[in-house]
């Protein structure tokens, strides 16, 4: 069986809170919510201070929430995270998070 951290090989998919929610831990449900809180009021540097806060988070966030490997790489700049990034997930992730959020309970 393919194994990926990022891919969900039975769905066809690549992993994220809300096409893949089976793969999150409790830590990561509860590192969803902070990044959503972010998200919501937070600035780019708090955001990006969080998801960089530890490796092992920043791989969570992107892999297995996002679904967005990439940004492992991408994101490593905060001026990055000013002009595209935390716009971006403000317009397009925020919205699906918190639906993923609400789904769980």
């Amino acid at each position: 069986m393919k194994t990926s951290s990022f891919f969900d090989y039975k769905k066809n998919c690549r992993k994220s809170a809300w096409a893949t929610p089976e793969h999150l831990s409790d830590e990561d449900w509860a590192f969803t919510r902070a990044v959503v809180k972010e998200l919501e009021g937070g600035t780019p540097d708090s955001l990006f201070a969080l998801i960089w806060e530890d490796y092992g988070h920043a791989m969570a966030f992107f892999n297995r929430i996002l679904g967005w490997p990439e940004g492992l790489v991408y994101c490593q700049e905060l001026s990055y995270v000013h002009k595209c990034a935390f716009a971006g997930m403000q317009r397009h992730d925020l919205p699906r998070l918190k639906e993923a959020i609400a789904k769980r309970g």
